[in-house]
Formats: structure tokens, sequence, C-alpha cells
């Protein structure tokens, strides 16, 4: 495991960032400081790699759930322990996850389709 405030003294390019988020089995994301979901959260499913996250928000579980497009560990440093070891060797599981976040993520949480989604909201509205 890897890990800083900065990616810069290891990944020197933005290719090379997105490079080693698709070659992981999970990447570890957690809140910013005031609790927000960051882009790297949907960056990582969409890349095919296991989001290992903290508790998600609930303005956020019907996109992030656990064992179906994330693993969440939960808010402690013990399950954060339990969780890395029980699923880091489960292949079985973490492709299930992999396969459906990709694909879930690709098309209804890209900024694309968040933006198709939204341009139809706001024209249900004005009609």
């Amino acid at each position: 495991m890897n890990g800083s405030d900065s990616v810069s003294p290891r990944i020197k390019q933005e290719t090379e960032y997105a490079s080693k988020i698709r070659a992981s089995k999970m990447w570890l994301a957690t809140p910013a400081a005031f609790g927000d979901i960051t882009p790297r959260y949907f960056e990582v499913p969409m890349s095919g790699t296991v989001l290992f996250c903290s508790s998600v928000p609930d303005a956020y579980r019907d996109i992030f759930r656990h064992e179906e497009t994330c693993i969440d560990f939960g808010n402690s440093i013990g399950s954060f322990k339990e969780s890395f070891e029980k699923y880091r060797y489960n292949e079985k599981l973490l492709k299930q996850i992999s396969d459906l976040s990709a694909k879930e993520f690709k098309h209804i949480n890209s900024w694309s389709s968040r933006a198709k989604d939204f341009v139809k909201k706001v024209g249900e509205i004005l009609k």
C-alpha cells in the first residue's frame, strides 16, 4: 500500500495516474475534509477497479452500494484492516464488483450521462 496527500513523488503524469488506478485491484478513497465525495469515487469504478471506501454519505448510497459497486469498510481503522484482509484475495467478488461498477458507472454516472439526465429533468420541469 502506498499513500500520501500528494501523489507527485510517485506519479508524474495524469495518464500514469489513470494507468495506476486501472492496474490496481482496489483503490482507497475517502471523503474530502468536509465529507464531500470527490471525483475519484467515480473515476475508480469507471477504470474497472474496485472502490475501497469509508462509509458513504446517505445521499450517495444508491450509487455506491457495498459489495455491488464498492467495498465500504466503515469508519474505523479496525474495520479498514478487517475489510482489506477479507477482500484483497477474493478474486471472484472483486471481479464481480469491478464488472458491475464499470458498466454502471460508464452508462449512468459518467459526466455525459449525468449531463443528459440533468437536461432531461430541466426540460420536464419547464414543460
